[in-house]
């Protein structure tokens, strides 16, 4: 009688660990699951910030193009205005010379 209640508390401890251990399994289900949807959510939000960084990146190329074009018309224009100088001095030196 004894053994025979000693083996239905192991059969009521087994199936309590049993029943346990589903229960930590189901909570691990939902919480990974909670996991993946967040993880999910940060994927979404990092193609979305690579997106805007090509797109700025684009638009710095753009900006970076314009400012070479903008500098070699600086160039230009220092380079005539020397010519144009140059021009003057020579001129102011022919009437001073008359």
């Amino acid at each position: 009688m004894f053994s025979e209640m000693l083996r239905e508390m192991d059969r009521n401890t087994i199936r309590y660990m049993v029943d346990d251990m589903k229960e930590k399994i189901e909570k691990g289900k939902v919480e990974l699951s909670v996991i993946e949807g967040k993880l999910t959510e940060t994927e979404g939000k990092l193609t979305e910030t690579e997106g805007k960084l090509a797109e700025t990146e684009g638009k710095l190329a753009e900006t970076e193009g314009k400012l070479t074009e903008t500098e070699e018309e600086l160039t230009d224009t220092k380079r005539l205005l020397s010519e144009k100088e140059a021009e003057i001095v020579r001129l102011k030196a022919l009437l001073e010379n008359r």
